[in-house]
């Protein structure tokens, strides 16, 4: 068998179907995250300015501030950018690395 032909012989996984397509790493969980990560930057930002007791709550310049970290965290969890190492620092037992699924060979 030659390495063209050994190459055609590999299948990608089977679509994620239910709620696992929106969970799962891609532009799917990225349409949701990003949201998510925006609005937890603007909660932390009025949260910490209401406890301090400063007014007004929302003020533009700290909340842009923390959304420009926020946002771009948000887009690499949806894209599953730090899966890995999420799981590596949660202390979960890290996937070995297999890169069959784009034409890679063992």
């Amino acid at each position: 068998m030659t390495a063209v032909a050994e190459h055609e012989t590999h299948h990608a996984p089977p679509p994620r179907t239910g709620i696992r397509r929106w969970t799962g790493p891609g532009w799917l969980r990225v349409l949701w995250t990003i949201p998510l990560f925006s609005g937890i930057g603007f909660a932390i930002v009025c949260g910490l300015r209401w406890i301090a007791g400063w007014d007004p709550v929302w003020l533009a310049a700290p909340v842009l501030t923390v959304q420009l970290v926020t946002i771009p965290i948000g887009f690499l969890v949806g894209l599953g950018g730090i899966d890995s190492s999420a799981d590596y620092a949660s202390g979960k037992k890290t996937r070995p690395e297999d890169h069959t699924g784009h034409g890679a060979d063992t």
